[in-house]
This record gives structure tokens, sequence and C-alpha cells, in this order.
């Protein structure tokens, strides 16, 4: 008889494979603290050793038990591994945006120094770039895409925003953001 815990199938005798998927699914996920993640890292390396060890002290090593539990610590440790690279390579790209995040805050700020001492709101990408001293890098996003500038307008208010292209390079897709140069 089999249980559906956490969108898995586990049989009900071998608890610690539920255990082990949702600290893996927690970790990828973010729904369970990343700790569980890296302990669920560290459980299946200690069952692995610990089928290691009960398979070299059995008589001829021929544990049946041994072997099983061997075959399961490995294939959790090689979960682990592979959703552990699936967080890596997310968390690479929160990098990119946080980075993106930060050189967009950096040039509305300096360009929010200067339109509180009195000058006006820049109308181009060009113009905050010579105005602020700029290299063309610093122009771009973290994907290499050059940030652009967008004007929005409600009623009496009129809001110049930075925008980035995000990771696809295509200008109105999800994955854009911007950051608003003046208050």
């Amino acid at each position: 008889m089999m249980k559906v815990y956490a969108e898995s199938l586990v049989p009900p005798k071998v608890p610690f494979i539920h255990l082990g998927y949702v600290a893996i699914k927690g970790a990828v996920s973010g729904a369970i603290d990343s700790a569980l993640g890296i302990g669920g890292l560290l459980l299946g390396g200690a069952i692995l050793a610990a089928a290691i060890v009960a398979h070299s002290r059995t008589p001829g090593g021929n544990s049946g038990a041994g072997k099983a539990a061997m075959v399961v610590g490995a294939i959790f440790l090689a979960f682990a591994v592979a959703y552990g690279g699936i967080v890596i390579s997310f968390n690479t790209n929160v990098n990119q945006i946080e980075a993106t995040m930060d050189r967009m805050q950096g040039i509305a700020e300096k360009m929010q120094e200067q339109i509180a001492a009195g000058e006006s709101v820049p109308t181009s990408m060009e113009a905050i770039q010579s105005r602020l001293g700029l290299s063309d890098s610093d122009m771009l996003d973290s994907w290499g895409h050059p940030l652009t500038m967008r004007q929005e307008a409600d009623d009496d208010v009129s809001l110049t925003l930075l925008v980035s292209a995000g990771a696809d390079g295509r200008m109105e897709t999800s994955d854009d953001f911007d950051f608003p140069i003046n208050p």
C-alpha cells in the first residue's frame, strides 16, 4: 500500500525518503527553511555512510538491507545535488536582478540629487549618461542589455522610470522591472 506525501509516492515503511523529499523540495521552493534542505543533504550523506559501514561489517559484505540503504542514500544524494544545482542557478538569476536594481538605484539617487538641486528631469538615457559621466557599461543591466527610460503620467503627476528588459532582453514582458528617477 502506497501513501501520497508532498506529491510523491512513498512506501509507508520508509519514512526517511519522505522526510528527505520534503527537505529537498522545501529548499527549492522556499516553502520550508533552507536549513532543512541542507539538513536533508547531510541526512542523505549520513544514510549513505551508515549503509556503507553496515555493509562492510556484514560477514561477506552481502547484507540485503545494507545494499538497499546504500542505494537509497545514493539516490537521495543524487536528488539533493540535482536540486541544489537548480537552487544555485535560481540564485544566480536573483543576484543578477539585485545587481541591476542596485545599479538603477544608484543612477536614480544621483539624478534625484540633481533634480533636488534645481536641474530638470532628463529626457533620454544619453542625457543621464552625459550628466552623470557614466560609462557605456554603467548603462547596461546585468544581462548586458541597455537600460531604457519610460515616462508615465497620471493626472498631475509625471514619473520617470529606469527600465531593465530583464533576462530575455525584450521590453513589455513579465521579467521587466523598473526604478523611479524622480520621487
